[in-house]
């Protein structure tokens, strides 16, 4: 840490707040507050998400097997994207060819910062999903509740007891690189909806 003062966690926040902003304001995830809603895009959404977990995950998995994180574990999402993908009328995962690289501990909590920072968003837009679409943590809806599992609280927890083990540039230089490539990922599926989104038909 370069500064005492402040903590990890704070200055991750401050430093990707206009990284954070820009993504939750693409016009793929901006439906997921609307009370127009539909089915179709939401789909969009959780196919978008599967594509990135899948090509994150990968990483994750590979870096993290010699790394210990006291009270804390990664929970792969890529299983909920898949269930509830299967929930949905529309399917087809989007593939991730930007996907940030990861090659060292201090980059893995800068990208686990903005991937348990996101199960908080699922505080609001799971009940919506239930509302509007009536999608539930059993059926079409178990990314967004995933929450419930507190990881975000487990994660915080260790950073903040962890703190001075870390470089703060290079946690913040990842989490922002994660926030950047999910976005370039939102629009390679935009770009791409007409041949990525088509009706199943096997049910």
């Amino acid at each position: 840490m370069t500064s005492s003062t402040r903590s990890l966690l704070v200055l991750l926040r401050e430093g990707t707040e206009a990284n954070h902003q820009r993504l939750e304001e693409h016009p793929l995830l901006r439906p997921l507050m609307a009370s127009t809603l539909s089915l179709e895009q939401y789909s969009r959404v959780i196919a978008a998400f599967a594509g990135f977990y899948a090509a994150l995950e990968r990483g994750i998995q590979e870096l993290s097997s010699g790394i210990d994180f006291p009270g804390y574990h990664y929970e792969p999402r890529l299983p909920l994207l898949l269930d509830d993908l299967a929930a949905l009328p529309v399917c087809t995962v989007v593939p991730c060819t930007v996907a940030p690289e990861y090659s060292n501990e201090n980059e893995l909590v800068g990208m686990l910062y903005v991937l348990e920072g996101a199960t908080q968003g699922g505080r609001v837009i799971a009940p919506r999903v239930q509302q509007h679409l009536a999608l539930s943590e059993t059926s079409g809806a178990r990314y967004f509740n995933f929450y419930r599992q507190d990881s975000w609280r487990e994660f915080r927890a260790m950073v903040e007891k962890r703190q001075e083990h870390y470089d703060c540039h290079r946690a913040r230089d990842a989490a922002c690189a994660t926030f950047d490539n999910l976005y370039s990922h939102l629009e390679h599926c935009l770009s791409n909806s007409g041949d990525l989104f088509s009706e199943r038909h096997d049910q």
